[in-house]
């Protein structure tokens, strides 16, 4: 969200290797407008909508303001994941292309051995005079078995490789999950301490009026004992006087 623009959400930053980069399309300063089909909400609730499991996808619909009058739409679908898990997927498809093209070589490798392997036993068959020739097939023979068993190991050693890989991609997606499910425990536990602390401000608030009530009534008792002890001072003085006057008078007498 940016100033002055409630509940409305701007692209700030494009995470490198996430989806939206290898995408293409969401630029920054775009706005977001709807998710799954749903009007964008504020950015507290666009979590929820965002968030999901590892590897699936979500749609969105993006605004681009090149042109205030007549702003420009547009949708896409982008996978949810992180920057490790896009990293780890392309690795993926990387080895699966080498996994392809050490099959394609293993192919080619054997159709020659077999080439190599009838035209040996032709050789053979034709004439046991042309021995250069023979040994000449034997060492493609036997160079052909070297590179063919060399194409075994590697294609075993990448077949490992691949597994750990779909081992790695499974603990991040695991992990995510864990995220995700973290983050909604602390959003759950940050709208109960804001339930707990409207409820002390409301609280402190009635505390804060007993006490001006409290203050009042102590200064308007305060008032009144101080009314009653000049009201007794006043009497005493008169008292005294009336004494005084007459102690003057039984003088006289």
């Amino acid at each position: 969200q940016k100033q002055g623009h409630d509940n409305v959400v701007f692209v700030k930053t494009i995470v490198k290797g996430g989806s939206a980069e290898k995408d293409g399309m969401v630029k920054v300063g775009d706005v977001l407008r709807k998710v799954e089909g749903k009007v964008c909400p504020s950015m507290g609730e666009l979590r929820s909508y965002i968030l999901g499991e590892v590897g699936t996808y979500v749609s969105m619909t993006f605004e681009r303001e090149e042109n205030a009058s007549d702003p420009s739409s547009y949708d896409i679908s982008l996978m949810r994941g992180n920057a490790e898990y896009f990293g780890q997927l392309q690795q993926k498809g990387r080895m699966q292309e080498e996994v392809e093209r050490l099959r394609d070589a293993l192919v080619r490798a054997e159709h020659e051995l077999e080439t190599l392997r009838r035209a040996l036993k032709h050789a053979e068959e034709q004439s046991d005079t042309d021995k250069h020739a023979l040994q000449r097939l034997q060492s493609l023979l036997q160079s052909a078995e070297a590179q063919l068993r060399t194409v075994h190991t590697k294609l075993k050693e990448d077949q490992v490789l691949r597994r750990e890989l779909e081992g790695q991609v499974e603990h991040a997606r695991h992990q995510e999950q864990l995220d995700t499910q973290d983050v909604e425990r602390m959003e759950a536990l940050l709208n109960h301490a804001q339930d707990k602390l409207k409820t002390a401000e409301e609280s402190l608030g009635v505390t804060r009026e007993q006490k001006r009530e409290q203050e009042d009534r102590l200064r308007q008792q305060r008032a009144k004992k101080d009314a009653a002890e000049n009201h007794e001072n006043e009497l005493v003085r008169v008292i005294e006087a009336k004494m005084r006057e007459d102690d003057n008078a039984r003088r006289l007498q």
